[in-house]
């Protein structure tokens, strides 16, 4: 039986320190109900603040839950050594050309769930989240869920 996956994909760059507390506290309560869904396999490509704080609420549940895996989708001239370190699985896909939408459609067709923080309606991750639409592919847009505490 394989693990059901969620990808991490965002146009967010430079928000505020309560900006990207809000959305750490949004992804941890995403990524501990995914959990609870079966979801142990979590896919990033970048470290803008949004998949930086995807990958740190997805590593706090990792603390407590051994099940969890992390996989890096990376271009050919990323660090893979540096990469190997941080993740549990890194991946260059076998793609025409290596641009950021090609990159971002790939991880979209391998995961099950798509958690997407797009406020801009401009971008990769914006064609990428339209894409997902396309295809009938679970998602959810952080950029406009409100917290409730």
């Amino acid at each position: 039986m394989s693990n059901k996956s969620c990808c991490f994909l965002g146009n967010s760059k430079q928000l505020s320190y309560r900006q990207r507390n809000n959305i750490f506290q949004l992804l941890y309560n995403e990524v501990d109900k995914l959990i609870k869904d079966g979801y142990y396999e979590f896919i990033f490509s970048g470290n803008n603040d949004f998949e930086s704080a995807a990958r740190i609420a997805v590593i706090s549940h990792k603390l407590r839950n051994s099940n969890i895996i992390t996989k890096y989708i990376a271009n050919p001239n990323d660090d893979i050594n540096q990469l190997q370190k941080a993740y549990d699985k890194v991946i260059i896909p076998d793609i025409p050309k290596h641009t950021i939408s090609q990159r971002n459609r790939y991880i979209v067709d391998n995961s099950d769930y798509c958690c997407f923080y797009v406020k801009n309606f401009v971008g990769d991750a914006f064609v990428a989240m339209l894409y997902a639409k396309k295809i009938n592919k679970p998602q959810i847009n952080l950029a406009y869920v409100n917290l409730n505490y």
